[in-house]
């Protein structure tokens, strides 16, 4: 795993052609698009979101971009997960100064495990796949999917209904 700033982020999904925050663009949203609640228990939850890498299918690299903008309502137990979870991959910056998490394919479980945190904690994070998948993880609550696959948008919907 390799952490990222906002402009590094913003970099990578730029040399892959990939939309940067495409809630807030209309002109993508309605295309391979569909908002799916996150099922409670914390346990359900997880499982869903293995299922989606899954579903996801071979990628190269995958863009866990933390998007929240209010770091102050951040506890500290949360943040010391994240922190050494960091640390154990060289990297001291905090959350708030490289919101960017970049895994490859040999570490598809660590992307699980980062993105059950995210939705654990409430917070809001884009999933970007190097294949042009896109997940949107709104505060624990709801998953959006964009994806311009439409054979792999339709397995991946189908899968998580």
């Amino acid at each position: 795993m390799q952490t990222l700033t906002n402009e590094q982020c913003a970099e990578w999904l730029s040399a892959k052609g990939l939309i940067a925050d495409p809630y807030h663009r209309a002109d993508v949203r309605g295309i391979s698009y569909v908002q799916l609640p996150i099922p409670a228990p914390a346990s359900n939850a997880l499982a869903m979101l293995r299922n989606l890498v899954l579903l996801a299918g071979h990628f190269e690299e995958v863009l866990l971009h933390v998007t929240d903008t209010d770091w102050s309502s951040y506890s500290a137990d949360e943040m010391a997960v994240v922190t050494q979870l960091r640390k154990s991959h060289g990297d001291e910056r905090t959350l708030i100064e490289t919101p960017g998490h970049l895994f490859t394919s040999s570490e598809r479980d660590l992307l699980i495990g980062m993105m059950g945190l995210v939705t654990a904690y409430g917070w809001t994070a884009y999933i970007s796949f190097d294949h042009e998948l896109t997940v949107l993880l709104w505060e624990g609550e709801q998953m959006d999917l964009w994806d311009t696959d439409a054979a792999r948008f339709k397995e991946i919907s189908k899968g998580l209904a």
